[in-house]
């Protein structure tokens, strides 16, 4: 068998291990989380924070926060939703009767490429949203660049 044969196949076995094994783990990725991050190659745009900077003055887009409580009270978007990751799959429905699917989206985490984010991304464009992008760059950037930061439990 060829080396590269033997990675290949080594590789794809590592894969499928990893697989199961995250479904089986209390903290693991959901299933439906993990299809959309391998089955989706890119079905949603990126935007820069200058550019959700820009839609966020303009009031063009709702923008969504994807960290858990505790780091969306510490320090957030000002306006920004709170949607983590794991609620988030676990009661889709919820989040559809709440919010339209007409109306422009901007999702966010702390790190620059949170691949957990794009995947929610992926859901929400199957499940027919169209105006969806991701913040690359995420809250990290936008506070580097000294923009305005809300803190503490959100107004209802």
């Amino acid at each position: 068998m060829s080396r590269f044969r033997r990675a290949v196949l080594l590789s794809l076995a590592a894969l499928a291990a990893g697989l199961i094994v995250n479904q089986f783990h209390p903290e693991g990725i959901p299933g439906r989380m993990t299809r959309a991050l391998f089955m989706s190659g890119r079905p949603f745009r990126r935007v820069s924070p200058d550019s959700a900077m820009a839609a966020h003055q303009r009031g063009a887009a709702v923008f969504v926060d994807i960290r858990d409580p505790r780091e969306f009270r510490a320090g957030r978007i000002p306006g920004a939703e709170n949607h983590p990751i794991q609620p988030f799959f676990r009661d889709f429905a919820a989040f559809q009767k709440s919010h339209p699917v007409d109306t422009a989206y901007i999702f966010y985490c702390f790190e620059p490429a949170c691949r957990e984010g794009r995947a929610m991304l992926a859901w929400m464009r199957r499940a027919g949203y169209r105006r969806v992008a991701w913040m690359y760059g995420g809250l990290s950037e936008w506070t580097q660049n000294r923009w305005p930061v809300e803190t503490g439990e959100p107004n209802p």
